[in-house]
């Protein structure tokens, strides 16, 4: 069972949105609806230094880097400090226990100027390309269909 968990104001559809766009929000999975632990803040300290609280102890709770490696653990605790290592691009937070795991949004290392990743992309709407891609989706299967009848024919 996926529960989605958002911290907004109220719950005004333009509230939602902003609480969305600015990823104040996580994600909990659970075996059913009886989980009861909740992350409660990331404060940042001195330096590259984090805390994280969460409402009660979990089992383990993980920092986890590129490629999935993980870069700390603290098991039986409400509490996780970790520090930002200088080859690290972002981390993810990920709290466990035996029926339900919290998943943080990814925390981006950002140093006040350049724009990580590409966060600026918006979509935009372009009817030509649309018109000629979707003619495509049944004709491209179609001719690949018959590659192959003739194929298994011969």
């Amino acid at each position: 069972m996926k529960n989605d968990f958002l911290f907004a104001d109220t719950s005004t559809d333009d509230a939602i949105m902003e609480a969305y766009t600015a990823r104040r929000n996580y994600v909990v999975l659970s075996e059913d609806d009886s989980f009861g632990k909740q992350f409660i803040s990331c404060e940042a300290m001195r330096g590259d230094r984090y805390r994280l609280i969460f409402s009660a102890p979990f089992d383990g709770i993980l920092v986890i880097g590129e490629r999935g490696i993980v870069k700390a653990l603290v098991t039986h605790s409400d509490i996780m400090l970790f520090t930002f290592q200088p080859d690290d691009a972002y981390l993810r937070i990920v709290a466990k226990d035996d029926n339900m795991q919290i998943y943080l949004n990814s925390l981006v290392r950002y140093n006040g100027i350049d724009i990580p990743l590409k966060v600026n992309l918006k979509a935009e709407k372009n009817t030509q390309f649309s018109w000629l891609f979707r003619p495509g989706v049944f004709v491209v299967p179609l001719l690949l269909a018959l590659a192959e009848r003739k194929l298994i024919i011969q």
